[in-house]
């Protein structure tokens, strides 16, 4: 699941009610997700899911569990930080065959503690109720991110929505987030009727800087109590997604930092140089990269530079010719991996490395975390066929 699917089915994945119990709630969501790519509606939904959890109140009280479903089938649950349980369905292209994977019927929730008696509640989901409009950016609300200045205030409206059926709660959320700095975003919910506009502010929208827009209508319904009177809900959500890109201010360098091979590169950090004409290192900074390997940076530096990139197990690569008196908004490189020994070459001495850790996994006696060079927790043949490629280079 991409790292942009989970922030939009887990976006609602809380329940309305709180308990004195140990298992504070347990339900199931029902999601849709879509992307808006215009002023207009956004297409059809094809990406349909459904998500189950239960939750405790208390960190590490939560062992283990299960979900039957209507006609015996079961799926074993994930444990998350002892607090909660999860049960992530596949995805779908249409709500029809969601609903044949999750079917409606009495679904039967089984949770072993920590501490304790296993337990059992019951959640009868009847009905799955959608809102009957997709959310989206109305207007020209849209077209007014694409590319907007920086620190400009940002005015964005959307419709309201109703949900037919017996739905008690619904809520409006809008979340933008700084896919440069993920720790920073701009959320705000509130009651579908009146919540139709938000103003962002420009202190939140930083030069150069990549953002990421999701836009949701939720519902919940609590049909059901269990666990010691928890609160058993069903709840559904639509959410369309978009992406804008904040214009660079001169001084400003943005774009793609691409990390060959690895699967998770926003666990990295990257340096960057700036360099004088002969060579000399005017500034150097290092930051995590941010999602999809998305970076900016800002100096007080001035006229034409060259810009280095490294990052740790990968060769370094310049681009030349930047120039600080104008936004760079799209500066995208691309850094081989293998660099194993950190000696600026890709060679013979890497293959060694590699040779000793294969077929090894975290807490084995030979694992090397730098011939994990696709950090996917095994050092195998995905990192022999990029070393392999890679092999012969050099940092610039």
């Amino acid at each position: 699941m991409s790292a942009m699917k989970k922030f939009l089915v887990l976006a609602l994945l809380v329940s309305p009610l709180i308990t004195l119990a140990q298992v504070n709630s347990y339900g199931m969501v029902f999601s849709g997700s879509g992307t808006q790519t215009s002023d207009l509606p956004p297409d059809p939904y094809a990406a349909w899911s459904s998500q189950t959890a239960i939750s405790s109140l208390t960190s590490g009280t939560l062992l283990a569990g299960t979900l039957g479903f209507p006609g015996g089938r079961s799926e074993t649950m994930i444990e998350a930080d002892g607090s909660q349980l999860y049960f992530f369905g596949d995805y779908w292209s249409t709500v029809g065959e969601l609903l044949l994977d999750f079917p409606l019927g009495i679904y039967q929730f089984d949770m072993i503690p920590t501490v304790g008696s296993p337990d059992t509640a019951f959640l009868n989901i009847a009905a799955v109720d959608y809102a009957d409009v997709a959310p989206y950016l109305t207007g020209i609300s849209w077209s007014s991110l694409q590319a907007c200045a920086p620190g400009v205030d940002r005015a964005l409206t959307w419709t309201g929505f109703n949900v037919p059926g017996s739905s008690s709660d619904k809520i409006t959320t809008i979340q933008i987030t700084n896919f440069v700095d993920a720790s920073s975003s701009f959320v705000q919910t509130g009651d579908p009727s009146t919540f139709q506009g938000v103003t962002v502010p420009g202190t939140f929208l930083e030069s150069g800087r990549f953002y990421g827009m999701n836009l949701t209508f939720g519902s919940f319904r609590s049909p059901s109590m269990g666990f010691g009177g928890a609160t058993g809900y069903v709840g559904t959500q639509l959410a369309t997604g978009c992406t804008f890109k904040v214009a660079a201010l001169p001084g400003t360098i943005s774009g793609q930092l691409t990390l060959d091979g690895h699967v998770n590169p926003s666990t990295k950090v990257y340096t960057v140089e700036l360099l004088d004409s002969l060579g000399n290192v005017l500034e150097t900074q290092s930051h995590f990269l941010g999602y999809s390997g998305w970076y900016a940076i800002d100096t007080d530096e001035v006229g034409v530079v060259s810009v280095r990139f490294d990052s740790e197990g990968y060769l370094s690569k310049v681009v030349q010719g930047v120039d600080l008196s104008v936004g760079q908004d799209y500066v995208n490189i691309t850094l081989p991996n293998g660099d194993i020994n950190e000696d600026g070459e890709i060679g013979p001495a890497d293959f060694s490395l590699l040779a000793l850790a294969f077929g090894s996994f975290p807490g084995d006696p030979n694992y090397s975390a730098a011939a994990d060079i696709t950090g996917d927790g095994e050092v195998g043949p995905p990192d022999f066929a990029y070393l392999a490629f890679s092999f012969g280079q050099f940092d610039e």
